[in-house]
């Protein structure tokens, strides 16, 4: 009872810190950074890990449920922050929107998860058709192979339902994780080259 206590806890207060931190990570200017002030940019890892500990209390494995339907949904609406970005990047000479993609439609996907991964498939295409023409980047092109990969694991596993607190957790987790770093770089390298 009091994992689940503070887990909700956790989320009511830390929720909107974490999706922001996730944003300006993806966004990757300082001008995203700006919004967050010194103090609260501490508490993220702070609040991740109380988030990954208290599943573990209540049962839960990071190798099990980082292959849970919450997690890699935030896991596609990073990596279609990352396609939005790059695009911005790119198409719109660096002229970024305040809210990515994935960023907007977090709350979508944690009322109704169903809903919120058609809403971004209709918005994606835009973004997808540019990253597999010639002018999309590599990282660009990596982000729609992995959320293609994303969408076919979730297909039909989706709860019908607002995702619970325990799930919505598991989303801000996904959100926040990072891929392999290296990957990444070898990917931009290769765009840039």
């Amino acid at each position: 009872v009091s994992a689940r206590l503070l887990l909700e806890i956790t989320m009511r207060r830390t929720s909107e810190l974490l999706i922001a931190i996730g944003h300006a990570a993806r966004r990757g200017t300082k001008e995203a950074w700006k919004s967050i002030s010194r103090e609260a940019g501490e508490c993220p890892v702070i609040a991740a890990s109380l988030l990954g500990i208290t599943l573990r209390n209540l049962g839960q494995r990071k190798e099990s449920y980082m292959q849970e339907p919450a997690f890699l949904i935030g896991r596609f609406l990073s990596l279609a922050d990352t396609l939005h970005a790059e695009y911005c990047k790119v198409v719109r000479k660096n002229d970024m929107p305040p809210q990515l993609l994935g960023n907007a439609l977090i709350p979508t996907a944690i009322q109704d998860p169903n809903k919120g991964l058609a809403r971004m498939r209709q918005r994606l295409c835009v973004y997808q058709s540019w990253a597999r023409g010639k002018k999309g980047t590599g990282l660009a092109r990596w982000a729609c192979g992995e959320m293609g990969k994303i969408a076919t694991e979730v297909a039909g596993k989706l709860p019908r339902l607002r995702f619970s607190d325990e799930q919505q957790a598991q989303l801000l987790l996904g959100y926040l994780a990072r891929s392999e770093s290296k990957n990444e770089e070898k990917i931009e390298e290769g765009a840039t080259n």
